[in-house]
């Protein structure tokens, strides 16, 4: 039985019980029985490179160290952040908008054979994270809903790795106060950034799908620019436990918290790559590309300066 996500946003009640996604659209037909449904299956060789490159989306305070709070749903666990927001603009966004961040959950499977809700080729991923952002120029959250400009979600899938992601266990170490406790926010035992849960961006996501979409989760509003990352996140098997470890009100494991792909009913998918490729491992259906490329050898050394002036 699934069951029913809260929305990703604050300001709107979430219906709560157990329900399966094919009965969505009779439940919830206003918006879950639409025609620009999430998440998708993104079809690579389907993609359209649009005529004029849109450039990295611009992400602004994904480097600030900030204190976070996570909380246990009962459905996913969720982050948000303290104090002035990070915000993204820029790329695929419409021109002169700005998205400010307000939060980010995970879903996950039971198995390491499911879990995305986003596919690349059909291809399932073991965990996929949003973070959510809505357009400043709406006011509220509640207002950007009503629009079909008024969230921009960035979505990272997730692929088994051999090795710890250090910049997880802040997090996941928290999990152990919230397991079972739901609804209690609990602070991060240390400083988190933006940039400790995405892949190394420089201040900018460079390569992305892009498309018209929705909440993936009732009331299904169709307000949602979709940006998926062609880079993946790695995330050790302890680590991955350690989500499916949760648990909601019953006491069961939070497992299986994605809804399946939706068709795209004639919308097309576009595709943005940089011009050379930089290193990281890219969203393919079978296999890893390790590319270095001339450009990311000159970002690894200013990194590093700025690492040490830092």
């Amino acid at each position: 039985m699934f069951v029913i996500l809260l929305l990703p946003v604050a300001s709107l009640a979430a219906p709560t019980g157990d329900s399966h996604p094919n009965d969505w659209p009779i439940l919830f037909p206003d918006y879950c029985s639409g025609s620009a449904q999430s998440p998708i299956d993104i079809e690579t060789s389907k993609t359209v490179t649009p005529s004029s490159d849109p450039g990295p989306i611009t992400l602004t305070g994904y480097d600030v160290e900030m204190t976070a709070k996570i909380v246990n749903t009962g459905h996913t666990a969720k982050m948000t952040l303290e104090g002035t927001q990070p915000t993204i603009s820029g790329g695929r966004l419409p021109a002169g908008d700005t998205f400010e961040f307000a939060q980010l959950h995970w879903h996950w499977g039971s198995e390491d054979s499911h879990g995305s809700e986003h596919t690349i080729d059909a291809k399932i991923y073991p965990m996929e994270v949003h973070l959510v952002h809505w357009n400043k120029k709406y006011g509220t959250i509640g207002e950007a809903l009503k629009h079909t400009d008024g969230l921009a979600v960035i979505g990272f899938m997730y692929e088994v790795s051999v090795f710890v992601n250090a910049e997880y266990q802040n997090i996941v170490d928290s999990f152990s106060k919230i397991g079972n406790n739901r609804g209690e926010k609990e602070k991060l035992g240390k400083t988190v950034k933006l940039n400790d849960i995405v892949p190394p961006m420089f201040g900018s996501l460079d390569a992305y799908y892009y498309y018209q979409g929705s909440l993936t989760t009732p009331t299904c509003n169709e307000a949602v620019l979709w940006t998926v990352a062609l880079n993946t996140i790695p995330i050790s098997m302890d680590q991955l436990k350690q989500f499916r470890d949760l648990q909601n009100d019953a006491g069961a494991g939070i497992v299986d918290n994605f809804r399946p792909v939706q068709p795209l009913n004639g919308r097309l998918v576009y595709v943005r790559r940089e011009p050379v490729l930089d290193v990281g491992t890219r969203l393919t259906p079978n296999r890893r590309v390790v590319a270095p490329g001339p450009l990311g050898h000159i970002r690894r050394k200013i990194h590093r300066i700025i690492n040490f002036l830092g």
